[in-house]
């Protein structure tokens, strides 16, 4: 009768282990599958200029349409809320019948609100200011300037892997360099480290 009860104390004993191993890995499998809260990523793709000032299209017409691109870096500091920072270059938008362009580059500073749809895909609103230099360049252009404007976006994300994201992303900045507006189009990819 004694070795019956040491038998069953031993495997009672070896039960009560087995909860908790099974939640290490449990644990374990889940920790490895959350992304880390600091990402980069780089996207690419195109703008287009509305809101030109009439000084500028009473005189000619202008080309509407750039490339657009951007390399910015994140920190979530909850699960649905991430921090973002990145350099932007809006573009071109060149004169048609003068000589000359003006060129938009600067920093954007962002607050990114994310929500869930599964495990793999989600959707993204962005607001922030966006320190922009807006550069004119060729006989009988003006004005350069440096200033802030106002940005927001949505997009959504694809989770390809545990570290990689691919997005698509509009954005729109308001008043750059005095009254124009801005709307980009983007594909982009994250990295999660």
């Amino acid at each position: 009768m004694l070795g019956k009860n040491k038998t069953l104390l031993t495997l009672l004993i070896a039960s009560a282990g087995l909860p908790a191993a099974v939640l290490a890995d449990q644990a374990e499998a889940l920790s490895s599958s959350e992304r880390s809260p600091w990402y980069a990523g780089v996207k690419l793709g195109g703008s287009q200029v509305t809101n030109m000032d009439n000084d500028v299209t009473d005189v000619t017409d202008i080309k509407k349409d750039s490339t657009a691109w951007s390399i910015y870096g994140g920190y979530k500091v909850q699960s649905w809320l991430a921090l973002e920072l990145g350099y932007t270059d809006l573009g071109k938008v060149e004169l048609k019948d003068v000589s000359g362009e003006f060129k938009t580059t600067g920093i954007d500073a962002a607050l990114r609100a994310t929500y869930d749809i599964n495990e793999k895909f989600d959707v993204f609103a962005t607001a922030g200011l966006f320190f922009y230099d807006w550069k004119a360049s060729g006989g009988g252009v003006c004005c350069s300037d440096k200033d802030t404007a106002g940005t927001f976006g949505v997009g959504g994300e694809y989770k390809l892997t545990s570290d990689w994201g691919a997005q698509l992303e509009y954005k729109y900045y308001n008043n750059v360099g005095g009254s124009p507006d801005f709307h980009t189009y983007n594909i982009g990819i994250n990295y999660y480290y």
